[in-house]
């Protein structure tokens, strides 16, 4: 055999080839790609399609952020289902319209506080930073009202009937499971199941929580 080995010891220590994918030093898996660039491959026949380069949506806000058109700058990367922007952060889904405040007008007077639309499309992608300013809940669910929003994201988070945990909540248990908490462990102390866990740290219904 090769090399005095057996082939399954031969190929057990012979180095795996990369990825065929420009920049991917993972080992090469299905058809000269790793499985996440063959998935692609065989989705979109562009093994580097589907994909953001890292970085982009960050360079985009921060190209943006002295934007002065009164038309509503709309996000033109991904979207929730509720039809605001996301981003991540540090790894973490964030609300694209919420990073775009920070940027624009400094970080939030207090963790309560949310990024408000005075246009009200919030829910159509608006991101322009002259739009958005810091409100307490309340004041924003004013603005909701105003501009007949208020159902547009009421039943996410905290708001949906059936919800079990609080914003403060998830917040917490993203803190932990960061620490090295189970999922098992935090659904038993905050009295559901492992699987709601899951949702606060990889589900859509809380994404609008930073």
């Amino acid at each position: 055999m090769a090399k005095g080995w057996c082939a399954p010891h031969y190929y057990a220590l012979r180095p795996a080839p990369e990825c065929a994918a420009e920049g991917c030093d993972r080992a090469s898996q299905s058809k000269g790609f790793c499985n996440t660039h063959y998935a692609r491959f065989k989705r979109h026949g562009d093994a580097k399609a589907g994909r953001i380069p890292r970085g982009e949506t960050q360079r985009w806000l921060d190209a943006h952020i002295d934007h002065d058109d009164d038309r509503c700058l709309i996000w033109p990367f991904a979207r929730a289902s509720h039809g605001y922007g996301v981003t991540t952060v540090g790894g973490r889904y964030a609300l694209a319209h919420r990073v775009m405040c920070e940027k624009a007008h400094g970080a939030a007077p207090t963790p309560a506080h949310e990024s408000a639309h005075s246009c009200g499309k919030g829910h159509e992608g608006c991101v322009h930073p002259r739009h958005l300013r810091w409100a307490t809940k309340s004041e924003n669910a004013v603005d909701a009202m105003i501009h007949g929003t208020s159902g547009v994201i009421d039943n996410k988070g905290e708001n949906h009937r059936m919800a079990k945990l609080t914003e403060d909540d998830v917040r917490s248990i993203r803190r932990r499971r960061e620490c090295g908490e189970t999922n098992v462990s935090l659904a038993k102390e905050y009295g559901v199941h492992s699987s709601c866990i899951s949702q606060v740290t990889n589900g859509p219904n809380w994404r609008h929580v930073v």
